[in-house]
């Protein structure tokens, strides 16, 4: 993660717990695979491991077709398989959307204001700082499905701490002619909001996965209550 190297350690540090969940799963963002094991062994045995998983979990939910698994037994299998699918889609997305995941990083960092702030602004960043850290308390538990939903989660904070920094920015800005802080000000305001626009375009598939996974077993829930 050389290229985190020069972003500020307060931005990074969370991010980089995010990562580092990914690569416990395979998922390498910015973690290049140096040694065999990385490049060859890791690979085989996670989708090994996956795919002999997801499998016997299929097969067993066939025995409903055969009528040998009741409908309320069912629909808690039905969780644990969704929840899995729902893990290794999260992974896809990550894969796929990796350039501009690793993009979005690097630029909200280089955006990233350690000075010239005013007390009220340190404030308000520290507080979204230290809730982010509690939320990685919490969530520290599975590589696949929570490094994903960290990570998205960290980018969303620090991005909502930048639009509260300019926030505080504009409301102190002075009118003046040819204001020359207002139009800095600006420009940093449409790159923020292009970096939400990038943000959405990449997890909002993240949030699609997580309301399917979550609607498809209340349905069975549901259909077994009756």
């Amino acid at each position: 993660m050389d290229e985190l190297s020069n972003l500020p350690d307060e931005y990074t540090e969370n991010i980089k717990h995010s990562l580092n969940l990914l690569t416990y799963g395979n998922i390498m963002i910015y973690h290049q695979p140096t040694t065999f094991w990385e490049k060859r062994c890791r690979p085989y045995i996670v989708v090994c491991s996956v795919v002999t998983y997801i499998s016997s979990l299929t097969m067993y939910l066939g025995n409903v077709f055969r009528g040998e698994l009741q409908l309320t037994e069912l629909a808690y299998v039905v969780s644990v398989y969704m929840v899995s699918i729902q893990a290794i889609l999260k992974a896809a997305i990550a894969i796929f959307n990796t350039n501009e995941i690793r993009s979005i990083i690097q630029e909200l960092g280089c955006m990233w204001r350690t000075q010239d702030l005013t007390e009220e602004q340190i404030n308000k960043k520290n507080a979204q700082l230290k809730r982010l850290k509690f939320c990685y308390a919490v969530f520290r538990i599975v590589y696949f499905f929570l490094g994903m939903e960290f990570l998205m989660i960290s980018l969303c904070s620090n991005l909502a701490t930048a639009f509260t920094l300019l926030q505080e920015d504009l409301q102190s800005v002075k009118p003046q002619p040819n204001n020359i802080a207002l139009k800095s000000l600006i420009a940093r305001h449409q790159k923020l909001i292009s970096l939400s626009l990038q943000l959405d375009n990449v997890f909002d598939k993240v949030i699609f996965v997580n309301l399917t996974s979550a609607a498809v077993p209340l349905c069975f829930f549901g259909f077994s209550a009756k």
